[in-house]
């Protein structure tokens, strides 16, 4: 499998890690097509968190990343491009 196939599949893996530690059911297949899909779910910041140590930690095992530093900085790009909105409520409305 070439490294392109790799972090395309490291891609999709890493969305549905999102919505499950974001507490939906829901999945890459499921929101794909539902335009700006990750403004329509939140997750809190402690979950952000977490999802971004799952990313890192995932990224350097699997040599999607070259090293730690890489992953956190390929964690901003995709959090900037992927990541749910920020909401810390206590009634977090699932969409």
């Amino acid at each position: 499998m070439s490294i392109k196939q790799k972090k395309q599949l490291f891609m999709i893996e890493a969305i549905n890690k999102e919505l499950e530690i974001a507490g939906y059911s829901n999945t890459y297949e499921d929101v794909k097509f539902i335009e700006d899909w990750f403004h329509k779910f939140t997750m809190t910041t402690e979950q952000c968190e977490s999802w971004k140590k799952w990313f890192i930690k995932t990224a350097v095992e699997r040599r999607i990343s070259y090293n730690k530093k890489v992953a956190k900085t390929e964690f901003e790009w995709f959090n900037l491009n992927y990541g749910l909105r920020i909401a810390d409520s206590k009634h977090k409305g699932h969409e």
